[in-house]
């Protein structure tokens, strides 16, 4: 998957460089000169810095700093800001690992065997290899284990 953030990533860089990071990161001291710069509100500001610190630690990385560099032109050109970072904008070093990747819409665990209920779009990633399943179940299907 493209991160379109990487097509104006070498000018954020050239910005967060300038910010002198620490092991990598900027501070939120450093980054806030920066965002203000843009002259939203600050409550908008406050939302990109939750939506763009992927890994909650209270600093940047470049591609964290990009995304918010990213996330602020959106704004600025009159979108509105997603209320969660949709997968695409997820920053490569912070996507999750593909090895396991079950997402089932609803499951219900039954005294022993696996009982799964009216789910669609059941998508699993494995070393890198991404299958998905869409399956429409009208009634409770039974899987594996014996029927009592």
């Amino acid at each position: 998957m493209d991160w379109i953030v990487s097509r104006e990533k070498h000018r954020y860089d050239e910005i967060f460089y300038m910010l002198t990071p620490v092991n990598g990161k900027i501070t939120g001291v450093n980054a806030k000169k920066e965002m203000m710069n843009s002259r939203l509100p600050n409550t908008v500001l406050g939302k990109i810095w939750k939506l763009a610190d992927c890994d909650h630690d209270g600093m940047l990385d470049d591609e964290e700093f990009a995304l918010a560099q990213h996330l602020i032109k959106v704004k600025l050109e009159g979108y509105e800001l997603p209320a969660e970072l949709p997968e695409h904008l997820v920053p490569p070093s912070h996507r999750k690992d593909p090895t396991v990747d079950l997402h089932i819409s609803q499951l219900r665990i039954s005294h022993g065997p696996l009982y799964f209920e009216s789910f669609k779009d059941v998508s699993i990633s494995c070393l890198n290899v991404s299958v998905v399943f869409h399956l429409q179940m009208s009634q409770t299907e039974y899987l594996g284990g014996n029927k009592r």
